[in-house]
């Protein structure tokens, strides 16, 4: 991680909002991927495919009465989904925490799992770049008392 990013997520982490507390800490993710055949994606690659974001993370944290969810991609950048011009909604469930991202091109959907440590979380993209829909899953420790 850069020194730049790194003073951002302690930006973020710690000076931001001091009344934040860590629900979830994720690792890297894996999945498949149902990829289109367009712009940089080839005919010959289009399909399903086993996707990873090994280098990937997923922090969910809870800031007063609302859940914040922050992922760091394979660029080392972290991101928020509001920062990105998203819009985020806490959906109720009841056996996990449920998060969906809305964005112009993009839908995300994170459903935290705390009886079974883990995130599983899809995105579908259209008119990007890369247009694809995936499912990935990622190991997590929750601080379920912060709650």
């Amino acid at each position: 991680m850069s020194t730049k990013n790194l003073l951002i997520l302690l930006l973020v982490m710690f000076s931001l909002n001091s009344h934040s507390k860590t629900i979830a800490n994720c690792g890297g993710s894996t999945g498949k991927s149902y990829f289109v055949a367009g712009s940089v994606v080839p005919e010959e690659q289009a399909g399903m495919q086993d996707d990873k974001l090994s280098s990937g993370k997923i922090k969910l944290e809870l800031i007063d009465d609302d859940f914040r969810l922050l992922t760091v991609d394979a660029s080392g950048e972290i991101k928020t989904i509001e920062g990105e011009g998203g819009k985020q909604v806490f959906l109720p469930t009841g056996t996990g925490i449920s998060i969906l991202g809305i964005y112009e091109s993009v839908f995300e959907h994170y459903l935290f799992r705390p009886s079974e440590g883990i995130v599983t979380w899809s995105s579908a993209r259209a008119g990007s770049i890369i247009d694809k829909h995936s499912l990935f899953t990622s190991k997590c420790e929750f601080y379920l008392d912060n709650l």
